[in-house]
């Protein structure tokens, strides 16, 4: 299973994802880990965590970006502008920084100017960023839009009884990845940083319940691996 992992990490459309789409279920990518995801496993639909990867190039985007700017926003608007988008239903564009709510004109207008660049539902979910009582009501209000938008989309009802599904699935999931994550402090370590960092990342691409299926089995072949001299490395904290 740790070759899934790591081609989900590393590749735009993977299986999991075109056997998805052939079922007839919907996509929908999202840029940023301030948009909720539950309401979209809730609804059906798959949500995938849109990556800056295999862009091959910035022509296109620097067309509308300009050169000086971060390279995430502009391969994701190189992807889209080079069709790699196509299966994608809609977008969520969140504004996690000011280049990525920047990336809401551009890919708007690159869907103007490319015909099939931009999904037919495309849509920007404001959030603040601060912890205090306003920015939380704020939030709590853009959730609110946002399933609207979802079940107007989509024709779809999402339901309270759907999204407490949909929760409890991806806490299931996040207590595996802390899992994960803990298994990383022995010393030494039985998985290494790169095998660790494809897991976590196929868990934004990968249908939930496949991922946490896949994800516990890894964990079980983690745990039962002897710790060898192969993974008695230097570790260096990039941030």
């Amino acid at each position: 299973m740790e070759h899934v992992f790591t081609e989900a990490a590393t590749e735009v459309d993977i299986p999991s994802v075109q056997q998805w789409k052939q079922q007839g279920g919907k996509i929908v990518g999202y840029t940023c880990s301030f948009m909720p995801i539950e309401p979209f496993h809730a609804a059906g639909i798959l949500p995938i965590r849109l990556r800056g990867i295999n862009a091959g190039g910035m022509d296109i985007s620097d067309a509308y970006f300009g050169p000086f700017v971060c390279s995430f926003p502009k391969a994701l608007l190189q992807l889209a502008g080079s069709g790699k988008y196509d299966f994608l239903d809609g977008a969520v564009i969140s504004n996690g920084c000011d280049t990525l709510r920047r990336l809401d004109d551009c890919w708007r207008k690159l869907g103007e100017d490319i015909q099939g660049a931009i999904p037919s539902w495309f849509y920007y979910f404001d959030v603040p960023h601060k912890p205090d009582g306003h920015a939380f009501e704020w939030y709590a209000n853009q959730v609110r839009k946002l399933i609207s938008a979802i079940e107007k989309q989509f024709d779809v009802s999402i339901t309270d009884e759907k999204l407490k599904n949909a929760i409890s699935v991806q806490n299931r999931v996040r207590k595996l990845i802390w899992k994960l994550e803990q298994s990383r402090l022995e010393e030494p370590s039985k998985i290494t940083g790169t095998e660790a960092y494809a897991a976590i990342i196929a868990g934004t691409v990968m249908p939930q319940d496949l991922y946490a299926e896949y994800l516990s089995d890894y964990i079980d072949l983690i745990e039962n691996r002897k710790q060898g001299a192969s993974l008695v490395r230097k570790r260096i904290f990039l941030a």
